[in-house]
């Protein structure tokens, strides 16, 4: 499924589709449920690809408000979305026939752009501000060697704890987020899946925006609709999310997503638990590295993690396995956490995350269009993940 070894990729997802078939512009999700509660991703991947091209399938863990259980699908060249779903409401499961609607979350979204009245006053500010600074070298600007540094920075190379950056709030910023909640969500899985929670019976219209971390802002139609949802929706919300309050001008979001790289884990050593164990010293995991037998890759692990560590993370730190020391390097591969920040401010739904690319290729046949299928459009159902069993004791007495 891709370029390469190392970067962040989506189980059952190409990283690449020729032009006419990017998933961003010409993917139609369709909302199903009343199916077999024994069928999986990939035994429903299989039903649907018989009626297009099929790339994602997503079954929730928890039921709807009707007590079903629910998924989303996803096709592309989709030619009439109207018509499809009527051909997809004639599927019959043995004696259940399951029940399709387009997504309410595929229409069409519009957004509007805040102009900032302090913008043209700062800008002038800023142009005034650069005339009055005195020159300064080269050398000294890489050095910050000049006096007015020096008085500015109590401690050199801190992060300016004397005079910190002074910036002013935007009033209509503010009025706006009254009709905004924060909320955290219980865990990454629910995180990356957190689209599905609009089609629960009940829950109004929210739009949601990324935060960093595990955290999401829901944007209401009104402070009414807010309240009520605070005040009445807890029965809704809470299987989702851990924590649902209020936006204050307090709340900072300094957590992040990052993704580690971890290079010179002996081999004898190789093994989910042990990168797990050095990438907590950082954060909590969230992306583990599975250690993938049949990646050619040896050099180093991956793992994400969820921290609020200031900085990039980057150390030289040593290990002991079996009691023999071992020097190993730890740094953050900033390109790949801002990869994943795109994925999740998107607000789509994937089934899980891996550190590998896989090339899959299957046969998909497309009942929906003339064109002739082509070989970006050929892919598999996903795999079912195996049963993970930690050994937390075998790990103790190999890694100390």
């Amino acid at each position: 499924m891709g370029e390469n070894n190392e970067g962040w990729s989506l189980v059952g997802r190409r990283k690449k589709y020729g032009r006419d078939y990017n998933i961003n512009g010409k993917a139609t999700t369709f909302y199903f449920q009343n199916f077999p509660t024994d069928w999986n991703e990939a035994a429903l991947w299989r039903m649907f690809k018989r009626f297009g091209v099929v790339v994602d399938v997503y079954v929730a863990k928890k039921l709807n408000r009707l007590k079903k259980n629910f998924g989303f699908v996803r096709f592309i060249r989709i030619q009439d979305s109207l018509s499809f779903e009527k051909r997809l409401n004639g599927i019959y499961i043995g004696a259940q026939k399951i029940e399709v609607n387009v997504a309410r979350f595929d229409r069409k979204e519009t957004a509007t752009r805040k102009k900032n009245p302090q913008a043209t006053e700062n800008s002038l500010s800023a142009s005034k501000m650069n005339q009055n600074m005195p020159s300064r070298s080269y050398v000294e600007i890489v050095k910050g060697s000049s006096k007015k540094d020096k008085e500015n920075n109590e401690v050199e190379g801190s992060d300016f704890p004397g005079n910190p950056i002074k910036l002013l709030s935007f009033s209509g910023s503010i009025e706006a987020m009254q009709n905004t909640l924060v909320g955290e969500l219980e865990n990454f899985q629910a995180l990356m899946n957190v689209k599905a929670f609009q089609e629960v019976k009940g829950c109004p219209a929210i739009q949601f925006r990324y935060l960093g971390g595990l955290k999401m802002l829901l944007e209401f139609e009104s402070s009414i609709e807010k309240e009520k949802f605070l005040s009445n929706g807890r029965e809704i919300w809470q299987p989702w999310f851990k924590t649902i309050t209020p936006w204050k001008v307090e709340c900072n979001f300094n957590e992040r997503i990052a993704s580690l790289i971890i290079q010179g884990v002996p081999l004898h050593a190789w093994c989910e638990e042990a990168f797990s164990i050095i990438a907590s010293k950082w954060g909590k995991v969230v992306i583990p590295e599975e250690c993938n037998t049949d990646s050619p890759n040896l050099a180093f692990g991956r793992v994400g993690i969820l921290t609020s560590h200031p900085g990039i993370v980057s150390s030289a730190i040593t290990i002991s396995v079996d009691g023999i020391p071992y020097k190993i390097n730890v740094m953050e591969d900033i390109f790949e956490s801002l990869k994943l920040i795109l994925v999740l401010a998107a607000n789509d739904f994937y089934q899980k995350m891996s550190w590998w690319d896989e090339d899959s290729t299957g046969e998909n046949d497309s009942l929906n269009s003339e064109a002739p299928i082509q070989p970006e459009d050929l892919l598999e159902s996903p795999e079912v993940a195996p049963t993970k069993v930690q050994l937390p004791g075998v790990l103790a007495a190999s890694i100390t």
